[in-house]
């Protein structure tokens, strides 16, 4: 029989790439609504003060469409400005962010690497699954024959223990269980069950 553990490091390392990307998600939504509403009130701002500005100043109108002209190019360059510092200051916040993250992903790897273990993981939003490289070895399987969808998977368990993982997994989903532990049999590439 094969024991197979699935700790709550990793279930930690793929709520924090889900609360990742929802929040990057959400910082892209906001900065985009932000940025527009900067652009917008400062664009009346500008249209409305410089106008009034310049009519009280020039009473000539060759004088006011020529410099309504400078003024239409100057607030060009400077909502341009305020664009980019925007843009900038908020691809920096995301790039850190990714380093940060990336920084745990290459721990968990390590560690993955590391133990003696055959660790998996089901994404159940996709129903990929992840297989360490020790677990493709511990059942004689190559890195590309290795099941990459959880229906492949359970295809390598023995029959009599479907059931069994089935209760234990909706048992862990119901947070009935802290972490996830089931010993089951397994088709190996000899086509025996370990």
């Amino acid at each position: 029989m094969q024991k197979i553990m699935e700790g709550k490091r990793y279930s930690s390392i793929n709520k924090l790439k889900y609360l990742f990307k929802y929040k990057n998600y959400i910082d892209e939504e906001f900065t985009l609504i932000k940025t527009t509403i900067i652009y917008i009130v400062i664009g009346l701002m500008w249209i409305l003060l410089s106008y009034k500005l310049l009519t009280v100043l020039f009473k000539d109108l060759t004088g006011l469409t020529y410099l309504s002209i400078i003024n239409g190019w100057i607030y060009v360059v400077i909502s341009g400005l305020i664009f980019y510092i925007i843009i900038y200051n908020e691809i920096k916040t995301v790039r850190h962010s990714q380093k940060v993250f990336h920084g745990c992903d290459e721990e968990y790897i390590l560690a993955i690497n590391a133990a003696n273990d055959g660790i998996w993981s089901r994404d159940f939003g996709t129903n990929k699954m992840f297989l360490s490289p020790r677990w493709t070895e511990m059942l004689g399987y190559d890195e590309y024959e290795r099941p990459i969808y959880y229906d492949e998977w359970l295809k390598l368990i023995h029959p009599d223990d479907i059931e069994n993982i089935m209760k234990k997994t909706k048992s862990h989903l119901e947070k009935r269980t802290s972490f996830y532990q089931n010993e089951y049999r397994i088709r190996n590439k000899s086509n025996e069950y370990k």
